[in-house]
């Protein structure tokens, strides 16, 4: 993770609005690539709910993207391992100051990179139409593909098949995708933004 990249924007919502009667404390640990984080109520008072609180963002730098591989000329720069990011150690203490866990054991979610240091022959690769409301095409100007792989905006993968060039999306909802293409060039990532 880039050193001073974390940052955490809290949501006003069920807990409370920030700097009102919700305070926010932020804290990277550069030298563990950690970063922690507490929101705390300024009135001591319990509250009960339940959805987002906010956003956490950060900037991984690209090195740590390749985990192992090396860039070359026809596939960019691959890898052969996962990037996941471990949340844990989350807890929350009540007004009577007692501490309990929220999350007992570690979570982890797997990371589809936004950037890449993409292959030079992956500018031959259209997808059209993007935005997309129902298929995308795939136009790959020569290059055979084996598989396609599509990502949404947390790094779940929600679809993938094999040897096609055109992918149906009009079952997924709207918002922002990155499509893994493995070729027999190498390895190619492409965005793609499903509207309705």
């Amino acid at each position: 993770i880039q050193v001073g990249s974390w940052d955490f924007a809290a949501e006003d919502g069920w807990l409370g609005t920030i700097n009102e009667d919700v305070l926010q404390l932020q804290e990277e640990l550069s030298g563990e690539g950690a970063f922690e984080l507490a929101l705390s109520r300024i009135d001591q008072t319990g509250v009960n709910g339940s959805g987002k609180l906010g956003t956490l963002s950060f900037i991984v730098i690209e090195d740590l993207m390749v985990l192992g591989g090396q860039p070359n000329e026809n596939q960019g720069t691959v890898g052969t391992q996962e990037l996941s990011l471990e949340i844990a150690a989350m807890t929350a203490i009540n007004p009577e100051g007692i501490e309990f866990d929220l999350i007992t054991k570690g979570y982890t979610i797997d990371l589809v990179n936004s950037t890449f240091d993409q292959p030079t022959w992956s500018s031959n690769i259209k997808v059209v139409p993007n935005p997309a409301m129902d298929q995308v095409e795939l136009q790959m100007d020569g290059i055979l593909l084996n598989r396609v792989e599509l990502f949404d905006a947390r790094g779940q993968m929600v679809r993938q098949v094999n040897s096609t060039t055109e992918l149906r999306v009009a079952d997924l909802p709207v918002g922002n995708y990155q499509l893994r293409l493995i070729t027999n060039r190498g390895i190619a990532f492409k965005p793609l933004i499903i509207l309705r």
